[in-house]
């Protein structure tokens, strides 16, 4: 192995033995910093994952749109530190992801980000289950979300997509935060709609975020 030296040092513990044979293969270099830096778990949605993020001292970004789930998932996570003996508040330590479109009315906001990313969205992240987080309690349980029923409208109504005028989102961020005074992460997904929305949309999207929606949560 000619790279022997580089991945003794630069590599994972046993990666390489004292004979120059690859024993393992570490999907990324060993970080140079020392304590690493801190693990987040992106798209958190099921128990054990939860769980196994708690096990682990891994800070999970929640796929748990509603703030009632998010706050059962966060009370799991919870309670699982505490066993590892890390105590956290509810919500601290979790993270939270919503989509954000706005518009000058909520009609406009379902339509414009409807058309242009629901078919983005529904093929990139329904094959790997992630439609679930869309699910109602009339939905039948023995029956997968499909891509047609994954549209803004039911992301907007479950409140995993922020959608409407700058008044519209500031109540969803607030709702999440009046049921979660200790949530640690608001993750805000703005910028995944370069590429099928037109630049000015995306662009005044963020404008408007900046100008009317910010102020209302600075200290």
């Amino acid at each position: 192995w000619p790279a022997a030296e580089w991945t003794r040092t630069f590599g994972a513990p046993g990666e390489i033995d004292d004979d120059g044979v690859i024993r393992s293969v570490s999907v990324c270099p060993k970080p140079y910093q020392n304590p690493h830096p801190e693990l987040w778990q992106p798209f958190t949605v099921s128990d054990r994952s939860v769980i196994r993020a708690a096990q682990e001292g891994i800070m999970p970004w929640m796929f748990t749109p509603n703030p009632d789930d998010h706050a059962a998932k966060a009370k799991l996570y919870q309670e699982e530190s505490a066993r590892q003996g890390k105590d956290y508040k509810l919500g601290e330590h979790t993270g939270i992801l919503k989509i954000v479109g706005m518009a000058d009315t909520r009609e406009e906001a379902l339509d414009t980000y409807g058309r242009g990313m629901q078919k983005d969205f529904a093929s990139f992240f329904g094959p790997f289950g992630y439609l679930e987080v869309l699910r109602k309690k009339d939905d039948d349980k023995h029956k997968p979300i499909s891509p047609e029923k994954g549209d803004f409208k039911r992301m907007n109504e479950v409140e995993m997509a922020l959608l409407g005028t700058p008044d519209d989102v500031k109540r969803g961020i607030q709702r999440m935060l009046d049921r979660m005074p200790d949530l640690e992460w608001f993750g805000l997904f703005m910028q995944g709609q370069q590429g099928v929305l037109p630049l000015d949309t995306v662009k005044r999207n963020l404008e408007m975020f900046a100008t009317k929606v910010i102020p209302e949560f600075q200290d």
